[in-house]
């Protein structure tokens, strides 16, 4: 498991309203302050996913980022990477028990999946949690936001560093950085040069 004090940090995400490439996108979150970069992509085939991840892996290693694979267990067991998943892609208590090491985050959606996280023990296998969605996105209009009240109750909570994650820009930004570890920042949102600005001199 990875050190957990990495977790402070900005935490770039890619995003399909980028518009460029993947490399672009990657780099322009590099250069814009991201410490950690995920790579979700929901479209693409699992053989193109894995072609794409070899390269943004090599990329972000090559500029000391932390490479981190959405949702693909094996892929990541595969490539040697650090993981995201939600509660319906597995459970982190049976993925360390499988011999994954890496870094490996775990997303929540409420407080009560948190305790119910908690209840299991999923949390101390876990280096970080993704909380959200704090408010609404279209990319997922199918959560319902949680606000910074409730974000609030789940750092107070949480044994694990929250990010947090949805629907964050230059006006609301300023309401969530005191109740979390780091904030996820969709690549297309990294060009909100303001935003930007206060999350970098936040961390």
């Amino acid at each position: 498991m990875m050190n957990r004090d990495f977790c402070c940090a900005l935490y770039g995400i890619t995003s399909p309203l980028y518009r460029g490439s993947l490399e672009d996108s990657v780099k322009e979150m590099i250069d814009g302050g991201a410490r950690i970069i995920q790579y979700r992509d929901k479209e693409v085939s699992e053989e193109q996913y894995i072609r794409n991840t070899e390269r943004l892996k090599e990329l972000c290693e090559s500029n000391n980022v932390v490479f981190v694979v959405n949702d693909y267990v094996d892929v990541a067991r595969r490539l040697d990477a650090n993981l995201h998943i939600g509660p319906t892609e597995g459970i982190p208590n049976e993925i360390r028990k499988n011999g994954f090491g890496n870094f490996l985050g775990y997303s929540i959606y409420g407080y009560s999946e948190l305790t119910e996280a908690e209840r299991k023990g999923v949390l101390d296998f876990t280096d970080y949690v993704g909380a959200g969605l704090v408010f609404f996105t279209p990319l997922k209009s199918d959560k319902r936001p949680i606000g910074t009240e409730e974000l609030a109750r789940i750092k107070e909570a949480s044994k694990a560093p929250v990010f947090a994650i949805g629907g964050m820009n230059e006006s609301n930004i300023d309401s969530v950085l005191p109740f979390v570890d780091g904030i996820c920042i969709m690549a297309h949102k990294f060009r909100n040069k303001d935003m930007m600005r206060k999350i970098n001199e936040y961390f």
